[in-house]
């Protein structure tokens, strides 16, 4: 089995998490983000997860391309793959959501007419994942939460209006349940383990990208080094000599990619943040805001 070194790095903000792989000669392998969760430690373990499923898909098409496979017959490969793998991810995310959905149902000993709504609900949702993955698609958002959110409640609102049900307690179970989903790592799941289901979709066919991803799963990943930013950053279980402010890093960082900056604008999800750096890279001053999303990026992004 052949290893893999990397460094990797976690920006664990207020509203989104995300985390990078870099190889040992500085190159990116992989990007991972999430939704920032009230479990801090979840939603560190979900972005780095994702960051190293996505190194996983770069050496799939490293792999490729070495094996003399073209530019585009390799994309066309990758994104087949992919689509199948985001697949299999998302069918175990709303197993995990009817699940939860069931648990929360029992606990709050819902009406059986709410009960039946909600069942159809997830079963409707299952019959469509494929069609949500297929190629050519359009989807709105990676998140779970906004792919399965916007569906169930949309079902909701049609089937409890058939069915007489009560579309407030489908939401409110809807919203419990989702809060038990997306601070499990279980429905996430590993690249051998929704890799392993993708590559039954393929049947014999492309066996170039069977035996790449094959390979693959032959290579281990080491962790050689990590660091770690955000407003979250003192939950990451990171040496303390590597946690470091956003502010630094904003400024190191630009200054790496345009050697010739002086000011760095951060619009983030809760606050903007106006920073001056030196010829280095170094903060020399910065001033922020203090109104929670007031023209900031999470008031942008809705």
């Amino acid at each position: 089995m052949s290893a893999l070194k990397y460094w990797v790095g976690i920006d664990l903000g207020s509203t989104t998490t995300k985390a990078v792989v870099l190889g040992e000669d500085q190159t990116v392998l992989g990007r991972g983000i999430t939704n920032s969760r009230s479990n801090y430690d979840v939603a560190c373990a979900v972005a780095l997860g994702e960051a190293l499923i996505n190194t996983r898909f770069a050496l799939i098409q490293a792999t490729l391309e070495a094996e003399g496979v073209s530019g585009k017959e390799t994309e066309e490969l990758l994104g087949h793959f992919e689509r199948c793998f985001r697949e299999e991810q998302y069918r175990a995310q709303l197993s995990e959501l009817g699940s939860q959905l069931v648990a929360q149902a029992d606990r709050l000993k819902v009406d059986d007419d709410v009960r039946e709504v909600m069942q159809a609900i997830v079963a409707q949702m299952e019959a469509e994942a494929s069609d949500l993955f297929a190629p050519g698609a359009s989807r709105k958002s990676d998140f779970f939460r906004d792919l399965a959110g916007s569906r169930y409640l949309e079902l909701a609102e049609t089937l409890a209006r058939e069915k007489g049900a009560s579309f407030d307690i489908l939401a409110g179970l809807f919203d419990k349940a989702i809060l038990e989903v997306e601070n499990s790592t279980h429905a996430v799941g590993t690249f051998d383990e929704h890799g392993r289901r993708a590559l039954k979709h393929l049947g014999g066919d492309h066996p170039e990208l069977v035996k790449a991803v094959k390979t693959v799963f032959d290579v281990e990943l080491q962790q050689v080094a990590s660091v770690g930013t955000g407003y979250g950053r003192q939950r990451l279980p990171f040496p303390e000599a590597m946690i470091r402010s956003e502010i630094l890093c904003h400024g190191l960082g630009a200054h790496h990619m345009f050697p010739g900056t002086r000011t760095v604008l951060d619009i983030g999800g809760q606050d903007t943040k106006a920073i001056q750096v030196d010829d280095s890279g170094i903060v020399t001053s910065f001033q922020m805001n203090d109104r929670c999303a007031a023209g900031c990026g999470r008031y942008l992004g809705y």
